[in-house]
């Protein structure tokens, strides 16, 4: 099972829980970068209420993907892709949570995304030495 922990400074906490609240209710189109667990279960969980995408780069995970997911779209490619992002429609994407397993293809996705337009992005980042380099500039949220 996965687990996701938000760190935050005591003093920003309010703020960290007021903008996970706020991305929470305006969205409804929503991309996903990466078809693991967590991203499995994210599209698992939205998928009858938001119009939900998985870019994945595993031909044989896309149809386990499409196998199990009932209303999720399943794209077959990278989410490092321009092309595809384009594609895809990007720019009509709510949010955009970049949840692979690499720390590099979740932040270039993720500022690609927001480069093209996505109105959010949400970056998992699991080497908490990026997380300070990514405060502060174009992506939205990032966790750890």
């Amino acid at each position: 099972d996965d687990e996701v922990f938000f760190l935050a400074a005591r003093r920003d906490i309010r703020a960290v829980m007021s903008e996970l609240r706020r991305v929470e209710r305006d969205f409804r189109r929503v991309v996903i970068a990466g078809g693991g667990n967590i991203g499995e279960r994210l599209a698992e969980h939205l998928e009858h209420s938001h119009q939900v995408k998985i870019i994945e780069h595993s031909l044989e995970r896309c149809t386990t993907l499409s196998e199990r997911l009932d209303r999720t779209v399943v794209l077959h490619g990278s989410a490092t892709s321009k092309r595809l992002l384009e594609e895809e429609n990007i720019e009509e994407c709510d949010i955009f949570c970049a949840l692979t397993n690499d720390d590099e293809v979740n932040i270039m996705s993720s500022l690609l995304a927001k480069r093209l337009g996505a109105k959010k992005v949400l970056t998992l980042i699991n080497n908490a030495a990026y997380v300070d380099l990514v405060q502060g500039g174009e992506i939205d949220i990032a966790i750890s």
